[in-house]
């Protein structure tokens, strides 16, 4: 079939649950939410509040060197 890829292959994942495994092994799940030149920001909530029981979310840079793969899943 013929597919309409993205023209950048994060696109696949921009805005959508994944899982980033990291050279060293680590894991981290979250939304990718920006792709910049040498990093992407991945945005997580882990369900932690704050005194006023507001949600917090977690903001995490990740340098793209150190990533080994990014998966997520689709329904087919």
């Amino acid at each position: 079939q013929n597919y309409d890829y993205p023209k950048k292959a994060y696109m696949f994942f921009f805005n959508k649950k994944v899982k980033v495994v990291l050279n060293n092994g680590e894991s981290f799940t979250g939304y990718i939410v920006k792709e910049y030149t040498y990093d992407i920001l991945l945005v997580k909530s882990d369900g932690i509040k704050d005194p006023k029981d507001n949600e917090l979310e977690k903001r995490t840079m990740i340098p793209k060197h150190a990533i080994s793969y990014t998966t997520n899943f689709i329904h087919l």
